[in-house]
């Protein structure tokens, strides 16, 4: 694992939004074709609010990109998120989606935040891999050091996951189901995870 470069940002953004083009909350909120154009959008967002800390990192050949949060970094600075928010006007291309369908997606997001846990931790924001490399350990490659990092200040780390496929993933490096949730109106379920800070005498 390695830090993520500048100009590796656009290649990064290619693997997040390739990645994450399976996930069930993903294409039940973005079902239509736009739906590569608006994950590419996001997935940028994504990168922009964890980079400026320096904890978005990659593996060689860039097949995976993981974004973390430390703890001085959450919350997340309002003027990050809203500089992101901003950059949807330059997008003119992209037109809003339908006032039903954002409802939704800003549903799962105040979800989100009323879950996420408010003691020091590591949030692992996002974690993606290119599915041409899925299921050769690049998961891994990322997910161990991102851990290790929290361990080293003796913290627990956070993600949440809407893709069932990953919970035995991160069972492997320790993490436990928190909580699964569904909201009404067909949503696919939402997991909290979360990784206990290590004990004392194993720090």
């Amino acid at each position: 694992m390695r830090p993520l470069t500048p100009s590796e940002r656009p290649q990064a953004i290619d693997v997040f939004a390739r990645a994450f083009d399976a996930d069930p909350m993903f294409r039940f909120l973005l079902p239509d074709a736009r739906r590569s154009d608006w994950l590419r959008f996001i997935m940028a967002g994504m990168i922009a609010q964890a980079f400026p800390d320096g904890h978005t990192y990659t593996v060689d050949g860039l097949r995976g990109v993981i974004t973390l949060i430390s703890p001085a970094g959450w919350p997340i600075p309002g003027r990050r998120l809203a500089g992101y928010l901003a950059a949807f006007w330059s997008r003119p291309s992209l037109p809003w989606p339908p006032w039903s369908r954002l409802r939704k997606g800003l549903a799962v997001l105040e979800l989100m935040d009323r879950l996420h846990p408010r003691d020091p931790h590591w949030y692992v924001q996002t974690l993606g891999v290119h599915p041409d490399h899925q299921g050769r350990g690049v998961g891994r490659a990322l997910l161990g050091p991102a851990t290790a990092l929290a361990d080293a200040e003796g913290l627990p780390t956070y993600l949440e996951t809407t893709n069932p496929v990953n919970l035995p993933i991160y069972r492997r490096h320790g993490f436990e189901v928190v909580e699964e949730i569904t909201l009404p109106g067909g949503f696919p379920p939402l997991w909290t995870l979360r990784r206990p800070a290590p004990a004392p005498q194993n720090r």
